[in-house]
């Protein structure tokens, strides 16, 4: 190839152009060099701060997951606890409707109790004859604080 433009750089014309044109290239590769540098130093910066969100979000990853555990754990919890509760309503419902005839009667047996008792308030010689049987049953059916029991 060197050969075809032999002729061109033996010219005195060719020569000084071919010397141009080396200084030329030269230059050309001097600033290719120093901009392939530029790049470099600019990818190993690139890299650096690549490698540095990496680690910051493998942490913030990890601290997700720990949330996610922890919001995983409690959720557990609270249906466990739902589940607990809702025993205990259906328990206590179950509880108030056997209860709720009881109190009825309870609640007749009263209201007759403190009729009777009314009623012989004025007759002193009936109520001291009624009064032992009737003040024991009265105790049985109202606790300390005059609330109905349930037997």
């Amino acid at each position: 190839m060197i050969i075809a433009f032999l002729p061109f750089l033996l010219d005195q014309e060719g020569g000084s152009t071919f010397l141009a044109l080396k200084k030329d290239i030269g230059v050309a590769t001097l600033a290719y060099k120093a901009e392939a540098l530029e790049l470099q130093k600019q990818l190993r910066h690139i890299q650096s701060q690549f490698d540095m969100h990496t680690g910051q979000a493998s942490s913030l990853i990890q601290g997700r997951r720990a949330r996610v555990a922890a919001t995983s754990t409690v959720n557990g919890h609270l249906t466990d606890l739902d589940d607990s509760l809702s025993a205990r309503n259906l328990e206590l419902k179950l509880k108030m409707k056997l209860m709720i005839p009881v109190l009825w009667l309870q609640f007749g047996c009263l209201h007759a109790i403190s009729t009777v008792l009314e009623s012989v308030s004025r007759l002193p010689q009936l109520f001291l004859q009624v009064e032992p049987t009737l003040v024991p049953i009265m105790r049985r059916m109202l606790t300390s604080d005059g609330q109905v029991s349930y037997f």
